[in-house]
């Protein structure tokens, strides 16, 4: 966009504010005279429903009057109707007054009729009959007026509050039009009178309406609107006006017998706003118009002719000639300073022409050296676009059996690879294609021969002569494929061995645990016998070192059970608080002997009756407490249970033993759960022990769902918590283990 464009729009830019002011101006003040003008004619509309109020008043009070009247008590009908005719001359504003009996038949009249007339079917005698109240009428043509009229009517009753009749008075419409001259107080103005059906009683502006039906429009909004509104509409003359309405009910009635709609010529109201509107906008045009001239000569002067010779000095150095300058013909100020940058940029695009010349040289080089590095790698180089090979370095074609590249060149990438690879090849190369990350796999590629070999293969996309390409870089990985394959067989058979060795030992512990237990009976029954002391104290020394040998048999054999996967969990219910009370109670004289104080909590929360292995449970909780006491010399001993958490039938039994003992090193955390393991060589001389204990535990609690670990601060003692999962014997799930 050129710079007097770009001066336009400022300019046009700057007069936004000024036009947006002069509108919100125009906005504000025709609401204002919009909310003026529906001021006045809600003013008038008040005044016409005050006046038609009073009107109604007087009706009303004029009708309770003559019920009243003997003449009307006794139903004198010449009396009455020429009582009628003598108000009629004194009250211009009413049409005639007539007196019905209970069924409509009129028997009296201020205009005599021509013969039997009845008023039944009038709305406004049926209505003060059966209501007992001061009635309205509606629209209609009067039977003895023969003039358009709207009535209303007062109920008759004798002395006994009986009603015999109704007195009514009709109101002739054409008496409107004097009644009301004195309410157009503005020009222009429109007084409509509707009744409760929409028809139009009478019109100021338009009298020919009289007795047709409002717009449907108008009158709904005047019937669903509130009793006093206003709004914005055309009227029945098309023209459009500001309204303001009110309703008029008589009281007990629901529904208005009135509607009184005033309205304003909107044209007159906004015309004054208007014209200020349009001589505002044409002033302010005037001034823009102006300006952009001004700026278009001084921008064309000042600065348009020196961008000319800009753009004719840049031609000119786009085509070759380096040794355009300009700075002196640009003068001073910031076009100045653009010709002395323009000349400078010149002057250096000068002296980087050599140096560009230098740099594509140095490139050429470095291209020639890439490919050298290509061509002579020991690795497969591969580039393939749209699925075919376009290059492949010596290596890659020495690898797939072919003498010249030209025999791989333009062939598709899938007839090099082995079949049971090409699915996941063509879906890792989707992959590829929309990521920029390199992609490396293993795949069995095919030489000529139809040999195959295997390959690691590592992937990226690049662009290669302006197209989408794959860079791939392949290394014959058959003899690691081999050597990976006979590492796996070695695995195996030791993993066979090491599986016989646990049978084994499981058998071997078996059968040793047999003879133990019978020198250990023996012994029992030798202790029985009379011996002297140094006898005992040499059988107590064999039942000692018996049940030491006897619990590193039972160690190992549970360990070689569970590493040769025979240990089989029970699923019987149990008392969880007499499994623990068990095994603190067996414990209890080792504590006691030590001098330790015993501490036993089990949480309230936890439901006592569980199905499980409470064996294998308390085996774990005997080792934990068993190692508690070992390395505790002075201090307490506390064995907790809360529940972890709780999942339907399922709970997670949190189980923990704490002492005040020696406590264990950071860095022998890690190894006390491995077998024959302990903190470290001096525990085992001190304390003595195999190391099994908590290898056991971490491996019944995980074979049973669990797990099991310790927090400890060394010389302050440790803690070592399981949590193991357990059905609620009571509950639907009951005699199925947690899985």
């Amino acid at each position: 966009m050129s710079i007097r464009k770009h001066i336009i729009i400022l300019i046009i830019l700057m007069t936004v504010v000024p036009a947006g002011i002069i509108v919100y101006s125009s906005v504000k003040e025709r609401a204002h005279n919009i909310e003026g003008a529906a001021s006045l004619a809600a003013g008038l509309a008040d005044q016409i429903a005050n006046n038609q109020n009073i009107l109604v008043a007087g009706v009303e009070q004029l009708l309770i009057t003559l019920t009243h009247l003997p003449s009307v008590q006794k139903h004198d009908g010449a009396g009455t109707s020429s009582l009628l005719a003598e108000i009629i001359k004194s009250n211009p504003q009413y049409g005639n007054i007539g007196l019905q009996d209970k069924s409509g038949l009129l028997w009296a009249s201020a205009i005599p009729p021509r013969g039997p007339t009845s008023y039944g079917d009038r709305r406004h005698v049926r209505n003060a009959i059966a209501s007992g109240s001061f009635s309205s009428g509606e629209y209609v043509v009067g039977k003895l007026l023969r003039a358009p009229t709207i009535s209303f009517s007062y109920p008759i009753k004798d002395r006994s509050g009986n009603i015999t009749g109704a007195a009514s008075v009709a109101i002739v419409l054409e008496r409107y039009k004097d009644l009301l001259k004195s309410n157009i107080t503005y020009p222009n103005s429109s007084i409509l009178l509707v009744d409760h059906r929409g028809t139009i009683l009478y019109s100021a502006t338009s009298p020919h309406l009289t007795g047709k039906k409002d717009r449907a429009d108008l009158f709904e909004r005047m019937r669903e609107g509130p009793d006093a509104g206003a709004f914005e509409a055309t009227g029945n003359t098309d023209v459009a006006r500001i309204f303001s309405y009110r309703k008029i009910r008589l009281k007990g009635e629901q529904t208005p017998y009135l509607y009184i709609r005033v309205g304003v010529k909107k044209d007159v109201v906004l015309g004054q706003t208007s014209a200020k509107l349009r001589f505002n906008v044409g002033l302010l045009l005037s001034l823009m118009f102006l300006m952009i001239g001004v700026a278009w000569y001084i921008g064309k002067k000042q600065v348009i002719e020196k961008i000319e010779v800009l753009q004719a000095a840049s031609r000119r150095l786009a085509q070759g000639d380096l040794s355009a300058r300009i700075a002196q013909s640009m003068g001073g100020g910031e076009l100045g300073e653009l010709g002395a940058a323009f000349d400078d940029m010149a002057q250096r695009l000068a002296d980087d022409v050599s140096d560009r010349m230098l740099s594509e040289k140095a490139l050429k080089e470095s291209e020639e050296r890439f490919r050298s590095i290509i061509e002579f790698s020991p690795n497969m180089i591969m580039v393939h676009v749209d699925g075919r090979y376009v290059y492949l370095n010596p290596t890659a074609v020495a690898k797939f059996g072919a003498q010249d590249p030209q025999e791989l060149i333009g062939r598709p990438v899938s007839e090099t690879i082995h079949a049971d690879f090409r699915g996941a090849v063509q879906r890792a190369g989707a992959a590829t294609g929309n990521d920029m990350s390199p992609l490396r796999k293993e795949e069995k590629l095919l030489r000529l021969d139809g040999s195959a070999f295997d390959a690691e293969i590592t992937g990226m996309p690049f662009r290669y002569n302006g197209e989408k390409a794959v860079l791939a870089i392949a290394i014959d990985i058959t003899e690691r494929k081999r050597m990976e394959r006979e590492l796996q067989q070695a695995k195996e058979s030791a993993d066979a061995a090491n599986k016989a060795k646990s049978e084994f030992l499981a058998n071997m512990s078996h059968e040793i645990r047999t003879p133990m237990n019978g020198i250990m009976g023996m012994a029992s029954l030798l202790g029985l016998t009379e011996l002297s002391a140094e006898q005992k104290e040499y059988l107590e020394a064999i039942m000692d070192s018996s049940e030491l040998l006897l619990s590193l048999i039972n160690d190992v054999l549970d360990l070689s059970k569970i590493e040769a996967g025979k240990i089989e969990l029970e699923s019987a219910s149990f008392s969880l608080r007499d499994s623990i009370g068990s095994v603190v109670r067996a414990q209890a004289p080792r504590i006691q002997a030590k001098g330790l104080a015993l501490e036993t909590a089990v949480s309230e929360q936890l439901p006592d009756t569980l199905v499980g292995d409470q064996l294998r449970l308390k085996q774990i909780l005997l080792n934990l407490i068993g190692n508690a006491v070992k390395f505790t010399e002075h201090g307490s001993i506390t064995v907790s249970a809360h529940q972890f958490e709780r999942h339907g039938s399922v709970v997670f039994l949190w189980l923990s033993v704490a002492d005040t003992g020696i406590g264990i090193k950071p860095e022998a955390m890690e190894k006390i759960f491995a077998p024959f393991s302990q903190a470290d060589t001096s525990t085992t001389r001190k304390y003595g022990g195999t190391g099994l204990g908590l290898s056991i535990c971490r491996q019944l609690s995980e074979l049973m769902g669990g797990r099991i670990w310790a927090e400890s601060r060394e010389g302050e003692g440790s803690t070592f918590h399981v949590v193991i999962p357990f059905v609620v014997a009571d509950s639907p799930a009951a005699g199925k283990a947690p899985s």
